[in-house]
């Protein structure tokens, strides 16, 4: 008997996949603008915080942010790839799996990096953000007073939920063992 391809795998495997090519040429685009802002671009980007007024440490600042932020989407690059994983053995009807017990748990190392990251780029950009052109303006570092703990929770859930998979698969190799 064949399985009948699931049309909502299907369509979470495009999108992961569309996912995972966004966050990684969003990776590339800010390397090219770290190298760009540490190489020919520098003298402007100097004259232009110098011109907005920027305080001391804003350039530093600046690049540090963007640092933060390519980590935050090399994080997001590598979870999506994990979930991709996980939802190939659930199309192939296997899930209970100790490597997805394996994978849950880097996922949730991932998004506690990316919480770890948002905690660490927050002052900065409360600090320097209106200063740096918006160098980091949408790019997953919150700006003011406002910071997301939804990565934290996420990280939490998927823990938890490698234990559970984990356990899952441990006890489908004693039914196994049993039969």
């Amino acid at each position: 008997m064949t399985r009948q391809k699931d049309w909502l795998l299907q369509a979470a495997n495009v999108i992961l996949i569309l996912a995972e090519l966004v966050f990684a040429f969003a990776a590339i685009a800010v390397v090219i603008g770290i190298i760009a802002v540490l190489t020919f671009a520098r003298g402007k980007f100097l004259a232009d915080l110098a011109a907005s007024g920027a305080p001391a440490g804003t350039y530093l600042a600046s690049v540090v942010a963007l640092l933060l932020v390519w980590v935050m989407l090399g994080l997001s690059v590598l979870f999506v790839r994990q979930l991709r994983k996980i939802v190939g053995t659930v199309d192939k009807g296997d899930p209970f799996l100790p490597d997805n017990a394996a994978r849950l748990a880097r996922m949730g190392w991932y998004a506690l990096g990316t919480q770890l990251c948002e905690f660490a780029g927050q002052p900065l950009v409360a600090t320097y953000g209106k200063y740096a052109g918006g160098a980091t303006h949408g790019l997953g570092i919150s700006g003011g007073e406002r910071v997301s703990l939804a990565p934290l929770g996420l990280a939490i859930t998927l823990f938890i939920l490698a234990r559970v998979f984990r356990q899952g698969a441990a006890m489908r190799e004693d039914l196994e063992g049993t039969v």
